[in-house]
């Protein structure tokens, strides 16, 4: 797997996005539209010569009940104006971050057109879904063919707000992911950490496991966010008994490698649970380690409140990825 990194100074309007495979269009262009100012960059960095049959906008309904939501729609309208330049057909796919099943149900029909297709090529800016319609997204995409050819569009920030996330509603299964649970062994709960350190101790007091490893995203997307991640960390760490352990946070191939040796090490003494919330790269690395490894749980922790306002700031880097 190769990856490609675009450093802030060429994203510009010079910087293009190729394709998979130049020789025909991809049958699919999926992004999400979202509150943050970098929502907009991957899909206006498109080639000019870019194609796709679909192009499809996942944003969660939430976002338009809030007191910005006309940041969300204007982002939705200007999405949907630089897609209909570059693909044949356009569609807005209206989800929720609450809902689990109304989740679902939107992306498993959203996605009916590519059901007899013999092989998908397929583009997904990952940049703002939520972490739990990126994981169903992609577990339903790759039902559809066994011959799959993603690329993996995520920019991350300039900087990131004083705070991300407030409280916690609940801890739930991933659909999909419901793991293999034996009733004789100890439970391990595997964090994915990132900046939200409330997030993380709610999950671990909710599940209540006999075992905490808490991953640290090292290499980070910016050396920055590790001083930062890490500063979290150790909060968590002064509240819990944990491990730690390192995880790849700008790479799929290599996040997914890093998981997939802590299942192999604990799979015959601990039921495994995976909470992935760190970048939505590792977040692909944990849903490919996962698929592999069909004993493990996967959770997602939703969130008391999302900081509308201020989440983000910028658009710092671009990262190509890819997952076959």
């Amino acid at each position: 797997m190769s990856k490609q990194f675009i450093e802030a100074e060429q994203l510009g309007s010079e910087f293009t996005v190729g394709q998979i495979d130049s020789s025909k269009p991809d049958d699919l262009y999926l992004t999400s539209a979202g509150f943050e100012e970098r929502t907009l960059t991957a899909t206006e960095s498109l080639d000019s010569d870019y194609e796709a049959d679909w192009g499809i906008i996942y944003v969660n309904k939430e976002y338009f009940k809030r007191s910005n939501s006309e940041v969300t729609k204007t982002h939705l309208k200007e999405q949907k104006e630089s897609l209909r330049k570059h693909c044949e057909n356009v569609d807005v796919l209206m989800g929720s971050w609450l809902e689990a099943d109304e989740q679902l149900y939107t992306l498993r029909d959203g996605f009916k057109n590519f059901t007899e297709r013999n092989s998908l090529n397929i583009t997904v800016d990952v940049t703002s879904f939520n972490r739990e319609s990126l994981l169903v997204a992609f577990n339903i995409l790759y039902s559809l063919s066994n011959d799959i050819s993603t690329r993996v569009l995520y920019v991350s920030p300039e900087d990131h707000g004083e705070w991300l996330t407030k409280g916690h509603r609940l801890v739930r299964n991933v659909i999909g992911f419901a793991g293999i649970q034996n009733s004789s062994k100890p439970t391990l709960l595997i964090i994915l950490s990132g900046f939200e350190k409330d997030r993380a101790v709610s999950t671990i007091e909710e599940i209540e496991p006999g075992k905490v490893l808490m991953g640290i995203g090292n290499p980070p997307t910016k050396e920055t966010f590790l001083e930062e991640n890490l500063q979290k960390q150790e909060l968590v760490l002064n509240q819990q008994d944990t491990d730690r352990f390192r995880f790849s946070a700008n790479s799929i191939t290599d996040s997914k490698n890093d998981i997939k040796e802590v299942i192999e090490k604990y799979t015959d003494e601990y039921n495994l649970i995976l909470s992935p919330m760190s970048t939505k790269l590792s977040t692909l690395g944990a849903w490919s380690a996962a698929r592999e490894s069909r004993e493990v749980q996967v959770v997602y922790t939703i969130p008391g409140e999302y900081n509308l306002k201020n989440y983000s700031s910028g658009s710092e880097a671009m990262y190509i990825d890819w997952v076959k």
